[in-house]
């Protein structure tokens, strides 16, 4: 662990993105602070991958104590989402997409109603910010949330759009959130 720690802090690029990768995989907590301070890389495409190595670190670590893991300082999965939560306001769509997935994926077993509802309201909120070219990448992730809260903020910010670009966004990801996942081929 100790070794894909270091690389992940001084080693090049893809020594940064394989780290985390390898890292995720472990299973040791230990690579939960490293992995956080990843998502402050210039590069966005080990933002990414610590995001998702976050993740999926969350949800399938052992335990530090029965592992006999050396965990300093352990992160709880609702401090990892909440780091997340900065970046979706990151410049880069692939990040800001990325976040969105592992919020979902790291918030649905802990059932804090109001803490997703405040993610979902941002990745919406996130998506009218740029272009809205990730409308229907940001749809197919808000299906891993509560489908109930997600369409209802989406049909709320759909009444509140002052202009035809942020309606069209807005419908993008209705349809993504409501097409059939085993039809996908058919329009909501």
């Amino acid at each position: 662990v100790g070794t894909h720690i270091t690389q992940l802090a001084i080693g090049d690029l893809d020594q940064k993105i394989v780290s985390a990768r390898v890292l995720s995989h472990i299973g040791n907590r230990a690579a939960l602070v490293p992995l956080m301070e990843a998502l402050n890389a210039p590069e966005f495409t080990l933002r990414v991958q610590a995001i998702e190595a976050l993740a999926h670190l969350s949800l399938n670590s052992q335990d530090p104590v029965e592992a006999d893991h050396m965990v300093v300082r352990d992160v709880p999965p609702l401090s990892i989402a909440r780091k997340l939560m900065e970046r979706l306001e990151d410049d880069e769509m692939a990040v800001r997409v990325a976040a969105a997935k592992a919020l979902a994926d790291i918030l649905e077993p802990l059932q804090e109603e109001s803490f997703t509802r405040k993610a979902v309201e941002k990745i919406i909120a996130g998506v009218t910010l740029g272009t809205g070219e990730e409308a229907r990448l940001v749809g197919r992730a808000l299906r891993n949330f509560d489908t109930e809260l997600a369409n209802g903020i989406l049909l709320a910010n759909l009444k509140q759009a002052d202009d035809s670009i942020k309606r069209s966004v807005f419908i993008e990801m209705i349809e993504e959130l409501l097409t059939d996942r085993d039809n996908p081929e058919q329009a909501a």
